[in-house]
């Protein structure tokens, strides 16, 4: 009797998981054909039986997860999945679909404060390894000993390998006093890193005077209160009696682009274009400066490498192109392309690459980068200035420093 009655109670849970499956999928495919019938294309007999083809199988392969698959299915994240995969299919590793609590973390991200471990990520432009760029010493990450340089392989058993750098980050955040493993590897060895996520306020800007009254300040991100920041080095520089300065973007993986037009705006005139993009209708937009900058004609030496992507290349960019200081470094990134949030009724959003950026002289940044001036080897051919050792020595940022003396 008791064998019956289980096998009574497995056909009843498998007939309502069909039926709910069925009702999900119904309703899947009907938001999904909705979405292709809004492509603003006239469809032909061919795009219909396109259409129709897509449903089918989409119902056929749900149906046979229905039927075969040994555990219980998690309809809301099947659902994000197929969003999620028809922006993977783009192949452009900026572009991603956030469900509502990806997009709440992504806000918070480039606001400057958010709930996670404390660390800034970029990925390889050759190996698209997700790499450790900065690590904040507010957070969890920099007191369990990550370090700049280290490569991410999991986040809780996820695998990063070809996820979107936005899906990553998403990982790493959560509630406050959550715990969190990430797996990291460091030359070769695979180290696994236990932390709670706290609370972290970012300190985007780093500053200090060096001598013959040569201001440094470091630009870890373009957030935005990194204009606050920046306001307040330049601000406390000057009032130290500053002359000329350094601008450290090296490891910069990039940012707002309304953040690194105001923060570049400090050196340059009124009216002076910073950059333009271009759509694929080849729609032009242009930027300009709104105001005279505070520090207009002073000596400057930007410091770039190739982890300086983005929002930073704009700024080496602009300065290099207007000769209003010298590039000193390596090549960066190439970056050159911009995205715009599209935000969707349900609280869910797209991030889609909608445009390439070109310097004031016309060049174009994605794919290239910004060359430097005077190129600068760190010893060792180390990457990064956080991976030198105590006995080696920031040639680079020497290098700057004997140029301005």
């Amino acid at each position: 009797m008791e064998e019956n009655k289980s096998s009574s109670n497995r056909y009843l849970v498998g007939c309502l998981t069909g039926f709910a499956i069925g009702t999900f999928v119904a309703m899947l495919v009907v938001v999904i054909v909705q979405l292709v019938m809004r492509v603003p294309y006239n469809l032909n007999s061919n795009d219909n039986a396109d259409i129709s083809d897509l449903t089918q199988k989409m119902q056929l392969i749900i149906s046979e997860i229905d039927k075969t698959y040994i555990d219980e299915i998690d309809e809301e994240e099947m659902e994000d999945a197929v969003y999620g995969a028809i922006l993977e299919s783009l192949d452009d590793p900026y572009s991603c679909y956030y469900n509502e609590e990806e997009l709440t973390s992504m806000l918070d991200d480039v606001a400057g404060t958010y709930c996670g471990i404390g660390v800034s990520v970029n990925k390889d432009a050759k190996t698209q390894d997700v790499v450790v760029t900065n690590v904040f010493k507010s957070g969890s990450a920099h007191e369990a000993g990550i370090k700049a340089g280290d490569k991410i392989l999991c986040i809780d058993g996820n695998d990063v390998k070809g996820q979107s750098l936005d899906m990553v980050v998403s990982w790493v955040k959560g509630e406050e006093g959550t715990e969190v493993t990430v797996k990291v590897d460091r030359d070769g060895k695979k180290i696994d890193f236990i932390m709670n996520r706290k609370m972290i306020e970012v300190d985007t800007v780093y500053y200090e005077m060096l001598e013959d009254n040569i201001g440094y300040i470091q630009l870890k991100e373009f957030d935005v209160i990194s204009i606050t920041q920046f306001s307040e080095a330049v601000d406390d520089l000057n009032s130290q009696g500053m002359e000329k300065i350094i601008v450290d973007v090296r490891d910069n993986p990039g940012g707002r682009m309304d953040v690194v037009c105001d923060i570049v705006n400090t050196f340059l005139e009124k009216d002076k274009l910073i950059l333009y993009t271009e759509d694929k209708y080849g729609d032009r937009v242009e930027q300009y400066t709104d105001k005279d900058g505070k520090l207009i004609g002073i000596p400057l030496v930007v410091l770039v490498n190739e982890n300086s992507a983005s929002a930073s290349e704009v700024f080496s960019g602009v300065i290099k192109d207007y000769d209003a200081g010298m590039i000193v470094g390596k090549t960066t990134f190439g970056k050159g392309v911009v995205q715009k949030l599209v935000r969707l009724s349900d609280g869910t959003a797209l991030k889609l690459t909608y445009s390439k950026y070109y310097t004031p002289a016309g060049e174009e940044i994605h794919g290239k980068g910004i060359e430097p001036v005077e190129e600068v080897e760190l010893p060792g051919d180390k990457k990064s200035p956080t991976l030198l050792e105590e006995n080696e020595k920031d040639t680079q940022l020497e290098k700057a420093i004997e140029l301005l003396k």
